[in-house]
């Protein structure tokens, strides 16, 4: 994930955003009428319920997540 701290792009990796006590990503209230979150918004990318649907898609989509197919499509809140 990508992230804006200081004016400054910052990645963060998944796994540091997973609380190891609940085995789930740690979540942070954001002010989503700010503009800073309009633009994140409109730029980010986000998984749909068809990226499911087509193996070329799931595929790809879990060569980037570095998991099998099945762990990746287990783990999708879609």
């Amino acid at each position: 994930m990508i992230s804006l701290q200081a004016g400054r792009f910052v990645p963060i990796p998944f796994a540091e955003m997973i609380d190891p006590a609940t085995g789930r990503a740690r979540t942070r209230r954001v002010d989503i009428t700010s503009t800073r979150y309009a633009i994140a918004r409109r730029y980010m990318i986000r998984l749909r319920r068809d990226d499911f649907d087509d193996p070329h898609e799931l595929a790809r989509l879990r060569r980037r997540a570095h998991v099998s197919v099945e762990e990746f499509a287990a783990s999708s809140p879609i």
